[in-house]
């Protein structure tokens, strides 16, 4: 569906771009140029393509002024023939609400398919258990950073040291060299079983049933703990 959905507005952008000015005009090709560069890089280079609508999610900004001018053009090119302009102030804001409203109860009705909403038990456990200015790792971190400054990331989505060790495959030597002392994630327990984090962190939390593994840091933090880690290594 949501392909589907690109696609048509794909094809309405391209029908309408001859109408725009040339300033409306450099919006499309600016946010063209931006969105094949998204998508060329995450879908071709770091993978996990279910995440693409996360990734092309920075183009936002400049999908929302787009569509605002297709509409101005509509408007203005067949707004006299079709009596748009009488109707058009009152309907655009109650298309908007509509929108609005639409969004977010799709975002309730997604609980368990990868919604937000799905990771709210980590950020509670992380909330009660750990104080704010101990280091937090998982993979998962839209949510948790959000409520938990000290947050890392370590599927590399927003940090270029833990990109890097992925790409070595040396998150385990990545956490153990961090200052992190939690792992906070949906089956993150599972990680025990890799060197070198069996020997400096223990399994403190295994629940399937919540979606929700921690592990706990058992050695003390190295004085030489860096969240760039040593990927020189």
């Amino acid at each position: 569906m949501s392909t589907l959905a690109i696609l048509l507005y794909a094809a309405v952008t391209a029908a309408m771009a001859r109408y725009m000015s040339r300033q409306q005009f450099s919006v499309l090709m600016i946010g063209t140029l931006f969105l094949l560069g998204l998508a060329g890089y995450y879908g071709l280079f770091f993978g996990a393509a279910h995440f693409m609508g996360r990734y092309l999610s920075p183009v936002s900004p400049l999908l929302a002024i787009l569509t605002v001018a297709i509409g101005m053009v509509a408007v203005h090119q067949w707004g006299p023939k079709m009596m748009l302009a009488r109707w058009s102030s009152a309907m655009i804001p109650i298309v908007v609400v509509v929108l609005v409203l639409g969004l977010n109860t799709r975002t309730y009705l997604n609980k368990g398919r990868g919604s937000a909403i799905d990771h709210i038990q980590v950020k509670q456990w992380v909330e009660i258990h750990v104080a704010p200015e101990i280091w937090v790792g998982a993979v998962q971190t839209g949510v948790l950073g959000f409520f938990h400054d000290r947050t890392v990331n370590l599927d590399g989505k927003v940090n270029p040291y833990a990109l890097a060790a992925k790409i070595d495959q040396q998150i385990p030597h990545y956490v153990v060299e961090s200052p992190i002392q939690y792992l906070a994630d949906w089956g993150i327990a599972g990680w025990i079983v890799h060197e070198p984090l069996n020997q400096h962190f223990e399994v403190m939390v295994d629940d399937p049933e919540q979606n929700l593994g921690v592990l706990r840091r058992v050695t003390p933090v190295p004085p030489s703990a860096s969240l760039q880690g040593h990927i020189d290594r």
